[in-house]
């Protein structure tokens, strides 16, 4: 494997960490040090644009409804309903999962 070229795009142990470069409580002297690495580093420049963007997001997180014939699918899969099915013929495992709800 090849040396990486100085222009590489990668972080390297001289940036700044993640939490640094988004951060805005950081001393003033170290926010300035940080700033005018990110001003030259390709690399932390992206990063910093990236969370940026990824703070704005400031609604929460509402996870969706499952749909009844998943859950209905996963109770039985979980309860052993259908665990005897896979030893049946293809047919009669595609009507036990019709039974859910779903077709195959």
């Amino acid at each position: 494997m090849g040396a990486v070229s100085a222009n590489a795009f990668i972080k390297t142990r001289a940036c700044p960490t993640s939490e640094e470069i988004s951060s805005r409580r950081l001393p003033r002297g170290k926010s300035a040090q940080i700033a005018r690495h990110v001003v030259g580093c390709e690399f932390c420049t992206a990063e910093q644009s990236f969370l940026s963007d990824y703070n704005k997001v400031t609604g929460g997180y509402v996870p969706a409804e499952m749909p009844a014939n998943l859950r209905r699918l996963a109770e039985a899969l979980l309860m052993g309903k259908l665990k005897d099915s896979t030893k049946r013929s293809k047919y009669h495992y595609e009507s036990a999962l019709g039974r859910t709800g779903f077709r195959v």
